[in-house]
Protein backbone atom coordinates (compact mmCIF):
# COMPACT_ATOMS: atom_id res chain seq x y z
CA UNK A 1 0.00 0.00 0.00
CA UNK A 2 1.25 3.41 -1.21
CA UNK A 3 2.18 6.09 1.63
CA UNK A 4 2.71 9.54 1.56
CA UNK A 5 2.95 11.23 -1.78
CA UNK A 6 3.16 7.71 -3.54
CA UNK A 7 0.61 6.30 -5.82
CA UNK A 8 -0.83 2.75 -6.58
CA UNK A 9 -2.38 1.25 -9.92
CA UNK A 10 -2.86 -2.10 -11.10
CA UNK A 11 -2.79 -3.34 -14.76
CA UNK A 12 -3.43 -6.56 -16.61
CA UNK A 13 -0.39 -7.82 -18.84
CA UNK A 14 -1.61 -8.38 -22.33
CA UNK A 15 -4.90 -9.03 -23.64
CA UNK A 16 -5.50 -12.81 -23.47
CA UNK A 17 -7.59 -14.35 -22.97
CA UNK A 18 -9.75 -11.27 -22.75
CA UNK A 19 -9.47 -7.96 -21.57
CA UNK A 20 -10.16 -7.39 -17.98
CA UNK A 21 -12.38 -4.81 -16.11
CA UNK A 22 -10.52 -3.43 -13.47
CA UNK A 23 -13.17 -2.16 -10.85
CA UNK A 24 -10.88 0.17 -8.95
CA UNK A 25 -7.49 0.50 -10.89
CA UNK A 26 -6.02 3.04 -7.70
CA UNK A 27 -7.04 0.68 -4.85
CA UNK A 28 -4.53 -2.18 -3.07
CA UNK A 29 -7.88 -4.49 -2.60
CA UNK A 30 -10.33 -4.10 -5.95
CA UNK A 31 -12.25 -6.49 -7.95
CA UNK A 32 -11.92 -7.86 -11.69
CA UNK A 33 -14.99 -8.04 -14.38
CA UNK A 34 -15.23 -9.86 -17.35
CA UNK A 35 -13.06 -13.15 -16.66
CA UNK A 36 -13.17 -15.79 -19.26
CA UNK A 37 -11.55 -18.93 -18.55
CA UNK A 38 -8.11 -19.26 -18.65
CA UNK A 39 -4.51 -17.44 -17.10
CA UNK A 40 -4.46 -13.94 -15.90
CA UNK A 41 -1.41 -11.38 -14.82
CA UNK A 42 -2.42 -8.39 -13.21
CA UNK A 43 0.24 -5.88 -11.56
CA UNK A 44 0.15 -3.83 -9.07
CA UNK A 45 2.78 -0.73 -9.74
CA UNK A 46 3.39 2.47 -6.72
CA UNK A 47 5.03 5.08 -8.33
CA UNK A 48 5.89 8.94 -6.71
CA UNK A 49 7.97 8.14 -3.73
CA UNK A 50 10.97 10.83 -3.71
CA UNK A 51 13.97 9.09 -4.16
CA UNK A 52 12.83 5.28 -4.56
CA UNK A 53 12.63 3.08 -7.69
CA UNK A 54 9.87 2.05 -9.31
CA UNK A 55 8.36 -0.59 -7.62
CA UNK A 56 5.73 -3.79 -8.91
CA UNK A 57 4.26 -7.12 -7.61
CA UNK A 58 1.97 -9.20 -9.91
CA UNK A 59 -0.17 -11.78 -9.38
CA UNK A 60 -1.43 -14.79 -11.23
CA UNK A 61 -5.68 -15.64 -11.21
CA UNK A 62 -6.56 -19.03 -13.05
CA UNK A 63 -10.38 -18.88 -14.21
CA UNK A 64 -11.28 -22.65 -14.98
CA UNK A 65 -13.78 -23.85 -17.18
CA UNK A 66 -17.26 -25.24 -15.68
CA UNK A 67 -17.67 -28.92 -16.48
CA UNK A 68 -20.17 -29.75 -19.24
CA UNK A 69 -21.84 -32.60 -17.59
CA UNK A 70 -22.89 -32.77 -14.26
CA UNK A 71 -21.29 -35.49 -11.95
CA UNK A 72 -23.95 -37.65 -9.89
CA UNK A 73 -23.18 -40.20 -7.18
CA UNK A 74 -25.72 -41.99 -4.84
CA UNK A 75 -29.20 -41.97 -5.17
CA UNK A 76 -29.62 -38.69 -6.38
CA UNK A 77 -32.04 -37.14 -8.27
CA UNK A 78 -30.89 -34.33 -11.15
CA UNK A 79 -33.76 -32.11 -12.57
CA UNK A 80 -32.62 -30.28 -15.71
CA UNK A 81 -35.44 -27.69 -16.72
Amino acid sequence: TPTGLATGTWSQVGTTPSVATILSSSSATTAVQDLVPGIYQFVWTITGTPGCLLTTDTVQVIIDTMPNTPFVTGRNILCVD
